[in-house]
């Protein structure tokens, strides 16, 4: 038997999945939260045994420390956002919540956002470039763990992915019309607001890498240095 919606209960349902702006105020909350998990990660690099991992991640590691405090400055370009929407977002997008379907229709699955966050975290409305930023990571493993194999052609177009992602999304958006714009749709100003989602994205990574595939460490930090540096 189905049940109708009261009016009541439609109106409280749109008001929590209804975009909003985002304010200083948010914008600086998002900057705080990446900050403290940059400082904990720097920390607990700087905690490891070195003598327990390789040479290769043992440079990684030497490099981030030297690169820290350039990288993290680049969390402060979460205020470009200020003013754009806020919407609920998937939370944990990456190549294995997508699904090919035998139509040629691509789902999505999986809208529980990342498992280590809390619930009103995963809850809250973000940036769409939350999302952006996770397939950007997404995309950046498999082509890491391509390179250690003999798919190398592989590798070179996976570069190409990358810039066909960000290529669709971008002329995308700038297409919409909506009450609250999405994002920047000029490119460099694009860019400079993606930025730091891509950033905190390899920092969790980082931190999960720790805890549970500390011979996948190189991943994550080796991406961050390539990310951080795109102008």
């Amino acid at each position: 038997m189905h049940r109708r919606c009261s009016l009541r209960t439609r109106a409280r349902y749109d008001s929590d999945i209804a975009p909003h702006t985002i304010s200083s105020e948010q914008a600086l909350g998002w900057h705080a939260i990446a900050d403290r998990s940059f400082d904990e990660i720097r920390e607990r690099l700087s905690a490891i045994d070195m003598r327990k991992i390789d040479v290769s991640t043992q440079e990684l590691i030497q490099r981030f420390d030297r690169e820290a405090n350039s990288i993290q400055s680049e969390l402060a370009e979460f205020r470009h956002l200020v003013g754009f929407a806020a919407t609920r977002v998937h939370g944990d997008y990456h190549l294995g919540q997508t699904l090919y379907s035998p139509d040629g229709d691509w789902v999505l699955i999986d809208f529980e956002g990342e498992p280590a966050r809390s619930l009103d975290e995963r809850r809250s409305r973000s940036s769409p470039l939350k999302d952006v930023a996770g397939m950007i990571r997404s995309l950046a493993y498999a082509r890491a763990f391509a390179s250690t194999s003999e798919s190398a052609s592989w590798t070179d177009e996976s570069c190409l992915l990358d810039e066909a992602f960000i290529d669709g999304y971008h002329s995308t958006i700038s297409n919409v019309d909506l009450p609250i714009a999405l994002m920047p749709v000029e490119q460099a100003a694009f860019t400079r607001a993606l930025r730091p989602w891509v950033i905190e994205k390899a920092i969790y990574e980082i931190a999960y890498e720790l805890d549970n595939r500390p011979d996948w460490l190189w991943a994550p930090l080796q991406a961050l240095f390539a990310e951080s540096s795109v102008n």
